[in-house]
């Protein structure tokens, strides 16, 4: 299954709540996600690269970089960002999630379901039902 980026944008709207939940984002940060909620993606991805030219080691913004990536459909670049988030701050359960679901839409469902675990494990909520269908369809492609 492609990602269709209407699809992806949803998804973007649907996650970003969580986020928001988190301690108060940096003034890049909450601006390229108000672009991202107003489906700006490419003007969200230059904010998002201008906070990591002021701080090169912020986990958050490389995270929901990809998330901007993701919407776009740009899947690797996605997987790129929520992999260096994860290698800055190994403990952001978000990135986590938010990887599984580029890894769920390449079909990916072992590393999908990881990750989704290592997300709940960090204290992220994740739907049960989602986590018994990534389980499921990991355990089919086996």
């Amino acid at each position: 299954m492609k990602c269709v980026p209407m699809l992806a944008a949803a998804l973007w709207l649907a996650l970003t709540a969580p986020a928001l939940a988190a301690p108060a984002p940096s003034p890049y940060a909450q601006q390229g996600i108000e672009l991202c909620n107003a489906g700006k993606f490419d003007q969200a991805i230059q904010v998002f690269n201008e906070g990591l030219k002021a701080n090169p080691d912020d986990a958050v913004l490389y995270d929901l970089r990809g998330r901007a990536y993701f919407a776009k459909g740009q899947n690797a670049q996605a997987l790129a960002d929520h992999t260096r988030a994860l290698s800055l701050n190994p403990r952001l359960a978000e990135a986590y999630k938010n990887r599984a679901l580029v890894y769920y839409t390449q079909e990916d469902f072992h590393r999908a379901a990881e990750d989704l675990k290592q997300a709940q494990a960090l204290g992220y909520k994740v739907d049960s039902d989602f986590l018994g269908l990534v389980n499921r369809k990991a355990a089919a492609k086996r």
